[in-house]
């Protein structure tokens, strides 16, 4: 019983082999998980001491997001394939809790209040995109199962929106002492499509291992386009790594 089980196991992985190779094979591939972002370049203009009144900068964090949709393989040779995708993609970045006064920049947006004294604690604050991105890329098979891979991708922006909830702080000296007040957490969530551009280029690099099928695949894009349009904007980029898994279907 157990050669009859090792020899059906050879004969099921040449098959495998056998069709992974195929000159001119067409398949597709649903794909789905995750993505983890940030940008380059890019820090928050913070007031970091009520108190005293001084001002920082923020650097930007990693965040995780969604990502699915659909890729295209046609196989050149018996090594090399082209493959043509489109996934949506949910990228951004994030900030830990700080505290920015009313007035002041606030991440290129600003409420344009004033109010002497008073600031605002800031968490949760995240900036959140959301792709469709169309990646071409050349896939090398190194050995069975194993490719890497490299091309171009395109992203047309669907949304940008800025969220964080917000506690107004109002800071008061009397008699030498400062008290400061917290009042009530608002959740907040910004439309902030115009501070961006609605065409992304990158270069994504990557390795898949496929199994009966089933195709573990992860990438890192390495962003060319910068992603602000308004005045005096950093020259920041979208950087993020995607995990995803698939199933082939051959057509």
């Amino acid at each position: 019983m157990r050669k009859i089980i090792v020899m059906v196991s050879i004969v099921v992985f040449a098959i495998a082999a056998k069709a992974q190779t195929r000159v001119g094979e067409i398949s597709i591939y649903p794909r789905v998980g995750t993505s983890i972002s940030n940008f380059t370049n890019y820090k928050l203009g913070i007031s970091t001491d009520m108190e005293k009144g001084n001002s920082s900068s923020l650097k930007s964090n990693f965040k995780p997001g969604f990502t699915a949709g659909l890729e295209a393989e046609y196989q050149i040779t018996p090594v090399v394939s082209l493959s043509l995708g489109a996934m949506y993609t949910m990228l951004g970045t994030k900030f830990k809790d700080h505290t920015s006064q009313i007035g002041s920049e606030y991440n290129g947006l600003s409420n344009n209040s004033q109010a002497t004294g008073s600031y605002y604690g800031i968490g949760d604050h995240q900036i959140n995109l959301q792709y469709i991105d169309i990646p071409l890329l050349f896939n090398a098979y190194v050995s069975q199962g194993l490719a890497i891979k490299a091309g171009i991708q395109v992203g047309l922006m669907l949304d940008a929106r800025a969220k964080d909830d917000e506690t107004l702080m109002t800071k008061t000296t009397a008699n030498g002492s400062t008290t400061i007040t917290h009042g009530d957490t608002e959740s907040m969530d910004y439309n902030v499509n115009s501070y961006f551009n609605k065409v992304d280029f990158s270069i994504p690099v990557g390795v898949s291992y496929e199994y009966m099928n089933v195709i573990m695949d992860a990438r890192y894009n390495f962003g060319l386009s910068k992603i602000f349009n308004y005045t005096d904007s950093p020259n920041s980029k979208n950087s993020f790594l995607t995990v995803t898994f698939g199933y082939r279907f051959r057509l």
